[in-house]
């Protein structure tokens, strides 16, 4: 029973740290998007100045 119990625990450990890295991977990603959202919108922040400009 014990060496059954310990066969399912490592299993569950091996799963749960592969969902851990693929957390790792998704919030790496986020952040890598929030970047490219917030340099986005500093350059349609400057478009809208320039188009102001030209009125």
């Amino acid at each position: 029973v014990n060496m059954a119990y310990t066969i399912i625990t490592k299993e569950k450990i091996k799963e749960l740290r592969q969902i851990a890295e693929h957390c790792e991977k998704l919030k790496a990603n986020a952040e890598s998007y929030q970047k490219a959202i917030a340099h986005l919108n500093q350059f349609l922040q400057q478009l809208m100045r320039d188009a102001e400009d030209l009125d």
